[in-house]
């Protein structure tokens, strides 16, 4: 009886620990969002569980930013080096994941594809 209690605790802690161990990785993931009215595309690449890519396409010329982020699930943290600064600054973003959905700061929504 004592060992059939034992396996029977085993398995559930066993269900409980894989039921609960998602993952949460955004790393190898696209994201877009496109300027209503115009033909901008912003574009998030994530390559890392640290680096990110801010894209900005229009027309023919695409500007592009190298940073990072901090994911703590459902919020995310952006830092991008300021291309306007000769000190370091740098420009920083925060965002919520919903399912498909990054809710950027500003009333910006990326869509993932």
């Amino acid at each position: 009886m004592k060992k059939a209690l034992l396996a029977l605790l085993s398995m559930l802690v066993l269900f409980v620990a894989s039921s609960c161990s998602t993952d949460e990785s955004l790393v190898g993931t696209r994201w877009l969002y496109h300027t209503e009215g115009t033909d901008e595309v912003f574009e998030l690449c994530f390559y890392s569980q640290q680096d990110v890519e801010l894209s900005l396409t229009t027309d023919s010329t695409v500007e592009t930013l190298y940073g990072t982020y901090e994911y703590y699930p459902p919020y995310i943290f952006f830092k991008f080096p300021n291309p306007e600064s000769t000190n370091g600054d740098t420009l920083e973003a925060s965002g919520k994941v919903v399912g498909n959905t990054i809710e950027w700061d500003g009333d910006i929504i990326f869509t993932r594809i």
